[in-house]
């Protein structure tokens, strides 16, 4: 679940991109927005949306929550002994995914490639284009094509992942529920 959470993040971000990408080929001003802890009293800076974006500080952030959720640090303690730091490191989500559904692991990993792949491909071009005040039209609609197949491979992931979850994992809200909504009697 936390993969389709992290999974959700990175989609959320996409989207983003792509709706920069189209206010600037339609010739619109990208949004302002404050930001800083002031923000609601009207003090701190002016920023566009890039920051929501999978770019910059914010997609090193989103590739380590994939890299801590697939291989997990092991503990000091467990590092200490051979024998526990290999059970370790056979209990990560990587593994059991591997023996599970290795289908959708590759996928998963495929698609998270693809789109950081992109990114760190066009990152700094892409934050001077959206500032440029003249980009390249074409250059644009380059970038939204491919924000759109890498957006969609993730989605479709996403939609494999709770799929696999839903099926596999199925909760039974109503035995969950049950000692708190007792009827009065």
């Amino acid at each position: 679940m936390e993969l389709a959470a992290i999974l959700s993040d990175w989609i959320e971000a996409a989207r983003v991109t792509i709706n920069l990408i189209d206010l600037k080929l339609d010739g619109e001003d990208l949004p302002q927005r404050r930001v800083g802890r002031l923000r609601s009293l009207g003090i701190g800076s002016m920023s566009t949306d890039m920051e929501r974006t999978n770019t910059g500080a914010r997609r090193r952030k989103l590739e380590e929550d994939v890299r801590q959720q697939l291989t997990p640090k092991v503990s000091l303690v467990k590092k200490l002994t051979p024998a526990k730091r290999r059970a370790a490191a056979r209990r990560t989500l990587r593994s059991v995914m591997a023996v599970y559904c290795p289908e959708l692991l590759v996928e998963f990993e495929a698609a998270i490639k693809r789109r950081m792949a992109w990114i760190q491909a066009n990152e700094a071009a892409i934050s001077e284009t959206l500032d440029s005040a003249n980009p390249n039209e074409d250059t644009l609609i380059a970038w939204r094509e491919e924000a759109h197949r890498t957006e969609q491979g993730l989605s479709e992931v996403w939609s494999q992942l709770t799929t696999y979850i839903r099926g596999n994992f199925p909760m039974d809200w109503s035995n969950f529920l049950a000692p708190y909504f007792r009827p009065n009697r």
